[in-house]
């Protein structure tokens, strides 16, 4: 199956000569006198690289799966358990896992592409491959956080003979997909996007690619899209690993949208190459790595590895495409090589941009369909659109994958009636299905590999209103808030626009102009996406916009002011003793940007406060209590906080002496797991003096003081509650939010 599909058509089965090849079908008895196939037959025509000769279920059983239970007879579960067979379709869907699902059956073939209707999703849990000689096919695997388990979307470790072909990972709280420690393995024209970022992962903000790796394994034309790192890690084996060595082929794979590194890793590697890839930063990519390819590290995996860099383009820095080496970060010292490295089965040569148009149309599950997660994940990419994402919920949650009825298979020999008639075969005879002719493949194969498309190319969709974190005040518990689309089939009309908060359904549009207003929003952060669907139920999901629902009231003798230039408008409330604070920027550095809910103040005294919770929206944002000198940006200061860092929630006691000067932080627990901080948690400052102290307590008896020093004050001062969104170097601003009570001055 050719990965650029341009020309799109509805499912047939009716397949001639023309489109199989010279090879002519045939029967067992024709098959038995052709003698055995070539010993070297690809997996699937297209399929290339280090696991291209992988066999799977070549030969073997039909297990079809019939339900998307979990488990039980006629289960996928049930399916990769056994060897020897090739695992078809014939119910589309969403499988929602209870465990982990093991694909432990050697000698195997998963065939997603046979799903009738829309095709299959697996949630919930991970998928992971444990068998050898296993070839999978045209699966989803979109894990969630609704197990709230940390684990990869699919992953492969210490196995051998593999090939993963068009698959799409999504929202993992671990790796989207990890392969590494195998031999022999093929990743290609796979899609992965979306790890949540700040999820149920007790080491904190992950996110990540994958981590990849092997001896003789091939990663190419795969869409990777929307991580913070690990774009990928290239892992040497561990300590308890196979002697095998890092030789990896890495090319003309998409890279959109990191965050804060892209790839990394490659200890003691005997060869890496990194050919011909094309590198995007995005609206999540900081700024200091918005030009970086790779960085080669240590560790106490191994030293320094070798490394074949060329013929990457990097968008947007000329000078990196013309010279791939500054594109290389960091001060180990790897040798760099100057010839790739050779692998028994290379890969064709393509140029990155010629393979970026072709990934774009080709990547990930795309057959039987491309869904509308994916639709819009290739759309960011050609917009520069979209950003990380916390939960599957922020992005419209598992679209509905509808199933219709299966082609009848009179024989069970894996391949419709209607096939086999137009073809020559055999609808009673089971055994034409395994019959394998000259070019080594069998009768199901040439079926399995003849399966196009359906329904039409996906359509096009923009939210317009709202724009991205647009503000909305309300006086109430809920708030009107107007959502427009624009939208457009491709070739066939729509049959609807469908608007969604969050993973919940507003409302659908049938006509246009594609406008909803959702009345009862409540307050809070939501995120606004719309999805078009044609007349053929192929549909695309526009990129999710945030919208922030804010209520107004009055806040007593306290006032509130954004300090410094702010991305988003800050807010606050008080309703039954609760005082929510919203705000973007940061605090730190020279000068600061957030929001400040204060009072003045004289001479000393202290403010007490208990933070009942902080929105886990990004890592570090500050909730807290802080003394101030004035409200202009670099003004001296006092801050006692709490926010979420690394595997859990810290305090920490911040000060910039004197106005203008860089601001310094002191942190408890050094480490989160050495002390228990969590919300609800009472922070406190108290002034005497030229002095300020930090403080912090579970019940507002016991206090743990977490840092004290000398500020530079007047008489006068402002106290209040600082909250902001952690801005970094990059396009996206968060907003911070905070709930406190108990807020006292004395």
């Amino acid at each position: 199956m050719t990965p650029d599909q341009s020309k799109l058509t509805r499912r047939t089965f009716g397949v001639g000569a023309a489109a199989l090849g010279a090879a002519a079908l045939f029967t067992p008895a024709q098959a038995r006198a052709e003698g055995a196939a070539a010993a070297q037959v690809p997996a699937f025509p297209g399929a290339e690289g280090c696991g291209m000769y992988v066999s799977g279920g070549r030969g073997g059983d039909v297990y079809p799966v019939t339900t998307l239970a979990d488990s039980g007879p006629g289960s996928l579960r049930e399916a990769v358990k056994g060897s020897n067979r090739t695992v078809v379709f014939k119910v589309s869907g969403t499988i929602y896992l209870k465990s982990r699902l093991d694909i432990s059956g050697s000698n195997l073939t998963v065939a997603g592409q046979t799903a009738p209707g829309d095709g299959i999703c697996i949630a919930g849990y991970p998928t992971r491959i444990a068998g050898q000689n296993v070839i999978v096919r045209y699966l989803r695997c979109r894990m969630g956080d609704i197990a709230g388990v940390t684990e990869d979307a699919m992953w492969a470790r210490r196995t051998q003979d593999v090939i993963i072909d068009h698959c799409s990972l999504s929202w993992s709280t671990d790796e989207a997909l990890s392969v590494y420690e195998n031999a022999r393995v093929t990743v290609q024209w796979c899609l992965l996007s979306e790890s949540l970022t700040m999820s149920v992962n007790p080491e904190g903000r992950h996110g990540y690619g994958g981590i990849w790796g092997g001896e003789n394994v091939s990663y190419h034309h795969n869409l990777i899209v929307h991580h913070t790192s690990r774009t990928p890690r290239f892992a040497p084996r561990s300590a308890a690993g196979p002697d095998i060595a890092l030789k990896v082929d890495y090319r003309n794979n998409v890279v959109y949208n990191w965050g804060f590194n892209s790839a990394y890793g490659g200890e003691d590697s005997a060869g890496i190459n990194m050919v011909g890839n094309y590198y995007r930063s995005g609206p999540d990519t900081l700024a200091e790595v918005r030009d970086r390819i790779v960085e080669p590290t240590v560790s106490t995996l191994g030293g320094p590895g070798s490394w074949y860099v060329a013929d990457n383009h990097v968008d947007g820095f000329p000078q990196v495409t013309a010279d791939n080496w500054l594109g290389v970060d960091g001060d180990v010292a790897i040798t760099r090589l100057t010839a790739p490295v050779t692998f028994p089965q290379e890969l064709p040569a393509e140029s990155a941009v010629v393979a970026f148009e072709r990934v774009l149309a080709g990547a990930g599950a795309i057959l039987p369909r491309r869904d509308s997660v994916d639709a819009r994940v290739v759309q960011d990419v050609r917009q520069g659109t979209g950003r990380l994402i916390n939960s599957q919920t922020e992005v419209g949650g598992w679209p509905e994958l509808r199933s219709t009825t299966p082609p009848a298979d009179s024989d069970g020999d894996g391949i419709p009636d209607a096939w086999e008639t137009a073809n020559g075969l055999n609808p009673q005879d089971p055994a034409d299905g395994k019959a394998v002719g000259a070019d080594g493949y069998t009768n199901l194969e040439r079926y399995l590999n003849s399966i196009g498309r359906t329904g039409a190319a996906n359509p096009d969709v923009r939210l317009l209103q709202p724009t991205g974190d647009a503000l909305v005040t309300t006086s109430g518990a809920t708030a009107k808030v107007l959502l427009v689309a624009e939208a457009a089939g491709r070739g066939v009309p729509l049959a609807r626009v469908e608007f969604r908060a969050g993973d919940k359904l507003v409302g659908t549009v049938t006509s246009r102009p594609y406008r909803l207003e959702w009345k009862d929003a409540p307050e809070g952060t939501h995120y606004a996406t719309a999805t078009a669907v044609d007349a053929t139920g192929t549909a695309t999901t526009s990129t999710a916009l945030p919208v922030h629902v804010n209520r107004a009231t009055t806040i007593g003798e306290w006032k509130a002011v954004d300090v410094g230039s702010t991305p988003i408008r800050g807010a606050a409330s008080l309703v039954d003793g609760v005082m929510t604070v919203k705000g973007s920027g940061a605090i730190g550095g020279t000068a600061d940007r957030f929001r400040f809910v204060f009072r003045p103040w004289r001479g000393d005294g202290e403010i007490v406060a208990r933070v009942e919770s902080i929105r886990k929206v990004y890592p570090e944002v500050v909730g807290g209590v802080m003394i101030r000198s004035n409200l202009g940006p670099s003004a001296s200061f006092a801050l006692m906080q709490l926010t979420y860092f690394g595997s859990g929630m810290v305090s920490r006691f911040g000060t910039r002496v004197s106005d203008g000067a860089e601001a310094q932080t002191l942190q408890y627990p050094d480490v989160p797991e050495d002390a228990s901080v969590a919300t609800p948690y009472w922070v406190r400052l108290t002034r005497k003096g030229g002095t300020v102290t930090g403080a912090v307590s579970a019940d507002a008896q016991t206090w743990h003081e977490v840092g004290s020093g000398a500020v530079e004050l007047p008489e006068l001062i402002f106290v209040g509650l600082a909250v902001d969104g952690r801005k970094e170097s990059n396009a996206i601003a968060n907003y911070g939010t905070v709930r406190f009570s108990g807020i006292s001055l004395g």
